[in-house]
């Protein structure tokens, strides 16, 4: 009697294959430039990394409980305090802007445009815009203390003072031109939170003064 040979790989040339593609492809990475994840060293509330970018540009994915916002977001910062926040649908249309710079912004939602505050608690930001431009570039300004939580590779930041006491977590940190930033940014208070996700980030890209004033 004959038995047909099955030609199932042998399981250790098959793993062996396959490491060697990924170191492979690991390598090609790493030599490019491409973006790629560093870990976050245990420091306290000094500015994280040195200077901030001059400016940033970024696709990320983002969240707001108090507005039941959801969805793909473009993000646009530039020194010192200015801050361009749009949401879109899934068909790739703006449904929500907030823009502006020290503490005044302007808001669109639901087709209506308006000036706001960017600690209006009804924003859910708690803080003003250079704050929130530090914070999205994983610097620290003002009373932020440390806190210990998950060991998960999360910095926490609580701030000290005031009416109210947001939570900061900074983590998934990637090393851009010699630049580290948090890309996932998330800020919790009074049962509130913003979450936001960078996908893909430009560093000191040109973006003009209009682009934050939302025509106001």
């Amino acid at each position: 009697m004959f038995f047909l040979k099955s030609k199932v790989p042998n399981s250790v040339t098959f793993h062996r294959k396959v490491a060697k593609r990924f170191i492979l492809v690991t390598f090609l990475l790493i030599s490019s430039g491409c973006v790629k994840q560093v870990s976050f060293p245990g420091i306290g509330v000094e500015p994280f990394f040195g200077e901030p970018p001059k400016t940033l540009k970024a696709v990320a994915r983002v969240k707001l409980l108090s507005k039941n916002i959801k969805g793909r977001a473009r993000v646009e910062l530039k020194t010192p305090d200015k801050v361009r926040i749009e949401v879109l649908d899934p068909l790739g249309r703006v449904i929500f802007v907030i823009a502006g710079e020290a503490e005044k912004c302007t808001l669109y939602n639901d087709g209506i445009l308006k000036t706001c505050k960017w600690d209006d608690p009804a924003l859910g930001f708690f803080i003003n815009s250079r704050e929130l431009y530090s914070l999205l570039t994983g610097r620290v300004v003002g009373e932020w203390k440390k806190i210990e939580g998950k060991k998960d590779g999360f910095v926490r930041l609580k701030r000290e003072g005031g009416i109210f006491s947001p939570v900061l977590s900074l983590g998934n940190f990637r090393e851009i031109e010699g630049l580290v930033i948090p890309f996932t940014i998330e800020i919790k208070n009074n049962g509130d939170t913003l979450t936001l996700e960078y996908l893909k980030a430009v560093i000191n890209p040109t973006l003009k003064n209009d682009r934050f004033s939302l025509g106001q």
